[in-house]
């Protein structure tokens, strides 16, 4: 009962999903039931589950409130995370910042052999002879924009010294006085806020990620918060 973490049982779904079957909430809730009973038999104990943000242990943890009211089912701290970064990013001035780091992306990534050759010769200047590219966010990535924004504060002196360079301006790009941005220090500014800001947030998710266990630093964080707020 004053176990705060302990793994009950790793549950192999190749048998279930070679028949044929799914992972759906059905069979989530259904695996998780017998747990419940054999540490809580009166349904008085257990009044809290934590499941990541996927539809189906979503609605596996709806099941279980149906199947005891006294229970409670939440987003782990990873995903909770993750949806304040989403909630963050698709504000409008928030968007207006991955649209550009997306153009900026795609005009000296791979795509464009002559610029990004180019952008790789003068990254690999600003950071003693390691390649730093730019991050590209993915659906599976939690806060991927905002790691990508970060990452993008970080190429900036490559990026300045490429588009003021001679052999840019001998390119003659159609875009290229576009790339004029690039050397607005009200540009950096405001990605530098933002970062800034959601740096908290991002450490949050970082400790909740990692392969080895860090939640006990989670927890810290966000007593240190509250306290922070109440006080």
């Amino acid at each position: 009962m004053h176990n705060h973490n302990a793994l009950l049982e790793i549950v192999d779904c190749t048998d279930h999903c070679a028949e044929g079957n799914k992972k759906d909430a059905q069979y989530i809730a259904d695996t998780m039931k017998p747990h419940i009973m054999k540490i809580d038999p009166s349904k008085q104990c257990v009044d809290f589950v934590i499941f990541d943000g996927a539809s189906n242990v979503q609605k596996g943890g709806k099941i279980l409130e149906a199947y005891d009211p006294h229970i409670t089912s939440v987003h782990g701290a990873c995903h909770n995370a993750s949806l304040v970064c989403q909630d963050v990013t698709e504000q409008p001035e928030v968007q207006l910042l991955v649209k550009l780091h997306k153009k900026f992306r795609n005009l000296f990534g791979s795509v464009r052999h002559g610029p990004h050759a180019l952008f790789r010769k003068h990254s690999k200047q600003m950071n003693n002879g390691v390649y730093l590219g730019f991050v590209k966010p993915a659906d599976t990535r939690m806060a991927g924009n905002l790691i990508a924004l970060l990452r993008f504060l970080w190429l900036r002196e490559a990026l300045v010294a490429t588009t003021v360079s001679v052999e840019f301006r001998k390119m003659k790009m159609p875009w290229a006085p576009f790339c004029a941005i690039l050397q607005m220090d009200s540009l950096w500014r405001a990605i530098f806020a933002l970062c800034r800001a959601m740096y908290a947030m991002l450490r949050l998710l970082r400790m909740a990620d990692m392969k080895i266990p860090a939640m006990g630093k989670v927890r810290w964080m966000a007593f240190l918060t509250l306290n922070l707020v109440y006080s």
